[in-house]
């Protein structure tokens, strides 16, 4: 008999339940814009999300069960013990939460879609290039080669055919997946080395809010529409987690250096809930009239643009 689905959140629960209000629920807004209450163990789920199936049949679920939950059973504990009473982290403390956070980029579903994204690019190109290639004659396809960049053999060897790049990645899903240990890897080490800032709200600003992609990497030097996207080498870069509608973390490498707990202003607020907005479909909050705000924003938005 087949193996039953196994709901996986994208986003932690454990995560989560920071954002929770009194009676242990979050306020909700999806891509429909439907606002609804819901405990954190409902929201941003997908059947075997991370399950990784291997091409001659059968699955795994280590990657959910093991790796992934051992990330955020460590940084439940941190959170609890140390961060939400803004209490400074040891060099191992702020390892073990810079594997999070490299976690959190790597197994968002932004991700994946720009893996997808990516691949489905690499494809076309594939295709265009056959095409263009078997319409040549012999000696247009001489030429054609001459003007390409010299491979080498050591090149050859260390390449992979764009056949077997594509054939793996056939079930993005599993791909994506399979590639999260290896990723936050050498993700983590980067953050790390970072300077890191908890930013503390004020009580007179609206909360932070989280949603299905709860850490967002920008580069506000970056021109806008620019053909290079953000990137952690980048001078500029900013990776950011809202933590709890009261806390978030900022991490950069034009700090002069960490600053442990620090207050913020309201446009600081405002501006980190700004990046979460602009690259979520979900948005979660404990406040549920800001959510029914940024909803009629877009509403707004929409009726101007003709949308609705």
């Amino acid at each position: 008999m087949a193996r039953p689905n196994k709901k996986h959140h994208k986003v932690p629960r454990t995560y989560l339940e920071a954002f929770t209000n009194s009676d242990g629920r979050v306020w909700v807004s999806d891509n429909k814009l439907h606002l609804y209450s819901e405990k954190p163990k409902n929201i941003l789920t997908e059947n075997d999300f991370y399950t990784v199936s291997f091409p001659n049949g059968g699955a795994t679920l280590k990657v959910e069960t093991e790796y992934l939950g051992g990330i955020e059973g460590a940084y439940a504990s941190l959170y609890k013990e140390k961060i939400s009473q803004n209490k400074p982290l040891t060099p191992i403390e702020k390892a073990t939460m810079a594997i999070f956070v490299a976690s959190m980029l790597e197994r968002s579903p932004r991700r994946r879609e720009a893996m997808k994204d990516g691949f489905d690019q690499v494809r076309r190109i594939t295709e265009n290039m056959r095409a263009m290639v078997s319409t040549m004659t012999p000696e247009e396809k001489k030429a054609f080669a001459s003007r390409q960049m010299p491979i080498t053999e050591s090149d050859r060897k260390n390449s992979i055919p764009a056949d077997e790049i594509l054939k793996a990645t056939e079930d993005i899903g599993s791909f994506h997946s399979a590639g999260i240990p290896e990723n936050v890897a050498t993700t983590a080490p980067i953050i790390f080395d970072m300077k890191w800032a908890f930013m503390v709200r004020p009580q007179d600003s609206e909360p932070f809010i989280t949603s299905d992609s709860p850490c967002s990497l920008d580069n506000p030097s970056l021109p806008v529409n620019s053909f290079y996207g953000p990137g952690l080498a980048q001078k500029d870069i900013e990776v950011c987690i809202t933590l709890s509608p009261d806390l978030a973390l900022l991490c950069g490498w034009k700090m002069d250096r960490d600053w442990n707990y620090l207050p913020v202003d309201k446009e600081n607020v405002a501006e980190i809930n700004r990046r979460i907005m602009r690259r979520s479909e979900t948005l979660v909050s404990n406040d549920k009239a800001m959510l029914e705000k940024q909803i009629e924003r877009i509403k707004t938005f929409l009726a101007k643009q003709g949308g609705v």
